[in-house]
């Protein structure tokens, strides 16, 4: 029978860390447990999962995956640990409301395909680095409007697609989240301007062939 770790909670004032004591916990489940305290440890139940949290673990035939879960400061983290104790791959509960689930590294998001969801209601997948959505992404809006395509840092910049909830949608280059370079804007009525734009603002008519020649700086 494989083996597979315990899973504990250490509690140390108002901070708390549960992780396996070797690799074998990875991918493994176990059955839902009570809170039992042995040798001033106390084995997580799923009730004190939920009343930490204010979430359940992903249930399969009445067994749980094993998790681990530590408080950093403020923020709550529910997720897998690196033997060095940072984070693996989880959920991670930002004071601010914005919750985040995906990989880490060095204890910072940072994964090919996360998730954000803002507390705002904006809702984000794709790639992370350094903690910011960054590459390529799409972050859908709390008014309906949705973008696809390339983010830097936390910013809507490069090329990317942008439609809008009256059915108006706009193909091209992005910087700083404005319209800025080559692109088409159709209006929700079937306009359609295309040409040179920069931050926002309408410069002038372009080819398509100079549209598609165009580069962003």
């Amino acid at each position: 029978m494989k083996k597979i770790s315990i899973l504990i909670l250490f509690l140390v004032g108002v901070t708390s860390l549960c992780y396996g004591y070797d690799e074998s916990y990875k991918g493994s489940i176990i059955p839902l447990c009570e809170t039992i305290e042995i040798e001033s440890r106390v084995y997580i139940s799923q009730d004190m999962v939920e009343s930490i949290f204010g979430v359940r673990l992903e249930k399969n035939e009445d067994m749980y995956r094993i998790f681990n879960f530590n408080k950093d400061q403020e923020n709550k983290f529910l997720g897998e640990l690196n033997q060095d104790g940072t984070r693996r791959e989880g959920q991670l509960f930002y004071t601010n409301g914005d919750m985040y689930e995906g990989s880490f590294n060095h204890n910072i998001p940072e994964d090919r395909d996360g998730v954000m969801l803002f507390a705002n209601g904006n809702f984000y997948r794709g790639e992370f680095k350094e903690g910011y959505m960054h590459g390529k992404g799409t972050l859908k809006f709390n008014n309906g409007n949705m973008y696809t395509g390339d983010f830097k840092y936390g910013v809507i910049f490069g090329t990317g697609r942008m439609k809008f909830n009256d059915g108006a949608y706009y193909n091209g280059h992005f910087k700083m989240g404005l319209f800025h370079g080559a692109g088409y804007y159709r209006t929700e009525k079937g306009g359609l301007k295309q040409g040179l734009w920069e931050y926002g603002d309408y410069i002038r008519y372009m080819t398509d062939t100079e549209i598609e020649k165009y580069t962003l700086d």
